[in-house]
């Protein structure tokens, strides 16, 4: 076969995979082993063009930005907005988590955040973290009282998440440890 038969061939194989991909999707029965919550990182964001212009999305900024002393600020005028959500669930604690900004994580549960929070499709903190390989937050969350073993809509653990990196051997023990320590 030439060159140019194999790449035929391959991208024949995967417009077929693709075309399965989304048969599977729009079925009910199947749709829900391809819930993530980053399958589609672009699809569907609201860019936020000045997070200052309304609190949610300035207390929102701030954590995903670990803008400590902003946060604190916010939050010393308006504490309930340490509970809120983007259009997609997730909580400052979700961003400050997949931001790896431990002082905002530790502040913000030190305020009252939920530590089993959960966005749309079932990820808490520790699956946010845990899927950007931020092993200190996910320490954190943890000593928090997070579940390792927690099961996102699509069935994931924070475990599936960090096993599913090549560099995450510190997140990975960190979990494990916990995870075989609750098993005793």
């Amino acid at each position: 076969m030439s060159d140019s038969e194999e790449e035929s061939v391959n991208a024949r194989n995967y417009e077929e995979i693709a075309k399965e991909i989304e048969r599977c999707k729009r079925n009910p029965e199947t749709s829900g082993m391809f819930v993530s919550g980053w399958d589609d990182a672009d699809q569907d964001v609201d860019i936020v063009k000045n997070p200052k212009d309304n609190p949610v999305d300035h207390v929102l900024w701030a954590a995903e930005n670990g803008e400590l002393d902003v946060l604190k600020e916010i939050l010393k005028t308006s504490p309930g907005l340490v509970h809120v959500r983007d259009s997609d669930g997730y909580t400052p604690l979700h961003r400050a988590a997949y931001g790896n900004h431990l002082a905002c994580v530790a502040y913000l549960l030190s305020a009252g955040a939920k530590v089993a929070a959960r966005t749309e499709l079932g990820w808490t903190p520790l699956h946010s973290a845990c899927n950007w390989n931020n092993y200190l937050a996910a320490a954190r969350l943890l000593a928090a009282g997070a579940d390792p073993a927690a099961l996102s809509d699509g069935e994931q653990t924070p475990l599936h998440l960090a096993s599913a990196l090549s560099h995450s051997k510190s997140t990975l023990i960190i979990l494990l440890l916990r995870y075989c320590s609750e098993k005793k």
